[in-house]
């Protein structure tokens, strides 16, 4: 009995230290679409997940959004780089949301149409054309986020 309990203590105090670094929020942002999580629109690519590996619910995450074009360093987002992701997160879970802004429709849908009064065949010239203009976006594109600041419920 003395060494099942020796043994319980010793998985507990690993999981304890080795769990320690999993503690926390973490927010990640992509617009690559490599078969994972990314269920963004085109129109709205930037997909931010907030994963909360505390004990308290998550109210909402502020951060900084930066994207990068062809490996330079000048933000090409317009306006604000403060953006918030106003999800409720439950502790030990992810939820995940899609930001976009001006320059990014700019690129994907130059030339938007309105789907109501469009013929079917020039909704589906539209759509493939803002596909192709993705592909060439995301190969292009990086983002960053910076500045995180997370508010709980109390």
């Amino acid at each position: 009995m003395k060494k099942v309990l020796s043994l319980i203590a010793l998985v507990v105090a690993l999981l304890l230290v080795g769990g320690g670094s999993y503690y926390g929020v973490t927010v990640t942002a992509t617009i690559e679409r490599d078969g994972k999580d990314n269920r963004c629109s085109l129109s709205s690519p930037i997909f931010v997940k907030v994963q909360n590996n505390t004990f308290s619910v998550i109210r909402h995450v502020t951060f900084d959004l930066e994207m990068f074009k062809n490996g330079r360093s000048q933000n090409v987002l317009s306006g604000s780089f403060n953006r918030t992701f106003d999800i409720l997160v439950n502790p030990f879970s992810s939820e995940a949301g899609c930001f976009t802004d001006s320059y990014i429709k700019s690129i994907i849908e130059p030339n938007p149409i309105d789907i109501g009064s469009a013929t079917n065949k020039e909704a589906i010239l539209s759509s493939l054309e803002s596909v192709k203009n993705f592909r060439e976006f995301e190969g292009k594109h990086v983002v960053h986020i910076s500045n995180i600041q997370v508010s709980y419920l109390k």
